[in-house]
């Protein structure tokens, strides 16, 4: 049985995340202050549209063990049918989960493991559905959890998560620091494909690249859609070959 439900049982495993290690750390003391204000949990900017599309796919055949991967205090929860998903959330944040534990403590096939996304302390084809809100490409690489995801997907489980696209103002940010980062390392360097590269594929520019990384993992029915939110979300659903 993976790891359960007390903030002082939680499993760990450390963050090894390369250059995006400091990033972690600051957003983990984010998240562990923000714990502390939070009374009830609420819905984020993508509830209804990520709400409706969740509860689609757990209904499909063979969908019973679902993983969420920077679950937070578990918002999505109440999405799944009582008493027939067997639900685990994984977050970096032990006051996140702490949260998750007290706002569910009535859920039953619950449980909460404090742990990395890019290395998910959990065994192989263990879950049939994995999903992620507005998590990956801003606290964590994407191409690092689509392999993490399908390795504990069962063949034919879903992967499903959001991220946002090339037409936000945070895009033409990343696109401007790729930039400099070109023009200070020059284009053939060594050092610019390992910081440049590394940036490209934590937070992904197109729908075309995310596609490629997923194909890369071994998805296959690669869907992706708008989300309709003011963010510019896409939306990815991927069958595990």
């Amino acid at each position: 049985m993976i790891p359960h439900r007390g903030p002082d049982r939680i499993g760990f495993r450390p963050i090894h995340n390369g250059i995006g290690n400091r990033d972690k750390r600051v957003t983990q003391e984010f998240y562990e202050d923000e714990a502390v204000r939070l009374s009830a949990p609420a819905f984020g900017k993508l509830a209804t549209p990520f709400a409706e599309h969740l509860a689609a796919c757990v209904k499909r055949p063979g969908v019973r063990r679902t993983l969420e991967l920077g679950c937070g205090v578990a918002d999505y929860l109440p999405v799944l049918p009582d008493g027939h998903i067997d639900y685990v959330g994984v977050d970096f944040s032990r006051g996140m989960l702490g949260k998750a534990v007290e706002f569910h403590s009535d859920e039953r096939d619950t449980s909460f493991v404090r742990g990395d996304i890019e290395g998910l302390p959990m065994p192989g084809e263990c879950m049939d559905l994995v999903f992620s809100v507005g998590v990956l490409g801003e606290y964590a690489p994407v191409d690092e959890a689509m392999v993490e995801a399908a390795r504990v997907l069962r063949p034919g489980g879903i992967f499903t998560f959001t991220f946002m696209n090339l037409l936000t103002l945070y895009r033409v940010w990343k696109t401007a620091a790729i930039a400099a980062i070109r023009m200070v390392f020059g284009a053939d360097s060594d050092a610019y494909h390992r910081v440049g590269g590394r940036m490209i594929a934590r937070y992904p520019t197109t729908p075309a690249y995310v596609r490629s990384l997923a194909e890369r993992a071994g998805f296959r029915d690669i869907v992706l859609q708008n989300t309709g939110d003011e963010r510019g979300h896409l939306l990815v659903t991927c069958i595990k070959g």
